[in-house]
């Protein structure tokens, strides 16, 4: 298992060493009419079997640089040494323990989709779905439950955005829009350090409770935990790629050019977002429970306006809400106003299920 062997490695973040290991090995799919007689059938890919990088600010500018650029479809297996990673629509101080995180250096980072707080370790499987058009949840899991089953893991979707085992979550997922291309992506706990996991996020006690369970490490589970063999990521990932490459692809590697234009991202972006590790925001908030997910508004008012605001959450958006924060920005602070402001905008791409008057009753709740 990499999980040991590659120890000394996770621990280094230098800029020259993940860039020698990011070497990215990728299969190309030939397309839906040339992939018969499988269940896979109606999807094709060009994906990445693995990146060999485990710097987790790297792994997420590939995904960024795969979408925005590329016009293929791809899949990724991917791994991060230890580190927490936050939704798009997420204040990082709401979300981590900072003390742990800070004791350990664990590293922040900030992904392009929505959805809650994660602890990434060597422990963790991700995979991502990059693709033109819109993603189909229950489609892109498939392999990813089917390779599970074949463990004898009764892997089944779960909720929102998870996949769960005997009732316990083992897989998250999340995805985003740009462009007319999707991404589509997941973790999957296999043997990760939960005690870990659980020291380093900050439980939402709503959130738990709607689960009816009292804490983050009771409601997670390892996939190990259900098989008869000992099982670890690298298993699971090379019997994934096994899985795609069966059904039609042909290996291609990145070349230097294009691994270059990954660490331009990483280090003109990721690294240097100061929103991954808490940036000043509005102080006054209301804060709301839905069937999406939380949703937190920030806002700072002035002579009954909105001067800023700022929308957070872990619901799960294919738009960017910082379109509707553009919109509100001057606005009067009164239902109707905003109402009228976001008349064009369709709201429940930006928040789920959460229609534009809902959403201005939020903001005015405690006007």
């Amino acid at each position: 298992c990499l999980n040991n062997t590659d120890e000394p490695l996770c621990k280094t973040r230098r800029a020259a060493l993940f860039a020698f290991r990011s070497r990215l090995l990728l299969i190309f799919f030939p397309r839906n009419d040339i992939i018969k007689g499988s269940r896979f059938s109606e999807m094709s890919f060009v994906f990445i079997l693995t990146l060999g990088s485990t710097d987790p600010f790297f792994n997420l500018s590939a995904e960024e640089y795969l979408l925005r650029e590329k016009s293929e479809d791809f899949f990724l297996l991917w791994r991060n040494e230890p580190c927490v990673v936050i939704g798009k629509n997420q204040v990082a101080a709401d979300e981590i323990n900072p003390d742990y995180v800070s004791a350990r250096s664990l590293p922040v980072v900030r992904r392009m989709t929505g959805g809650g707080a994660v602890y990434h370790d060597a422990g963790n499987l991700n995979f991502s779905f990059i693709q033109n058009g819109e993603p189909n949840r229950a489609k892109l899991c498939r392999p990813v439950i089917e390779v599970l089953r074949s463990l004898g893991v009764e892997a089944e979707l779960s909720g929102r955005n998870d996949i769960a085992v005997d009732g316990r979550k083992v897989s998250g997922t999340a995805m985003c829009s740009h462009g007319g291309r999707s991404l589509f992506h997941g973790t999957l706990l296999i043997n990760s350090d939960l005690d870990a996991l659980s020291e380093a996020l900050r439980a939402d006690g709503e959130k738990l409770a709607g689960h009816g369970v009292k804490s983050v490490r009771s409601r997670v589970a390892n996939i190990s935990e259900f098989t008869e063999k000992p099982l670890c990521a690298e298993n699971v990932g090379a019997i994934l790629a096994r899985y795609m490459t069966e059904r039609g692809g042909e290996k291609y590697e990145l070349n230097e050019n294009e691994i270059s234009a990954v660490s331009a991202i990483r280090n003109s972006k990721y690294t240097a977002d100061s929103s991954s590790c808490g940036a000043e925001y509005p102080e006054q908030s209301e804060r709301v429970r839905l069937r999406c997910g939380t949703v937190c508004i920030k806002k700072k008012t002035a002579c009954g306006r909105i001067e800023d605001i700022r929308i957070f959450g872990d619901f799960m958006n294919t738009g960017d809400v910082s379109e509707i924060e553009k919109r509100l920005k001057g606005i009067e602070l009164r239902r109707g106003a905003i109402t009228s402001a976001l008349e064009s905008v369709q709201t429940e791409k930006y928040i789920p299920g959460l229609t534009a008057g809902e959403l201005a009753d939020i903001i005015t709740k405690s006007e």
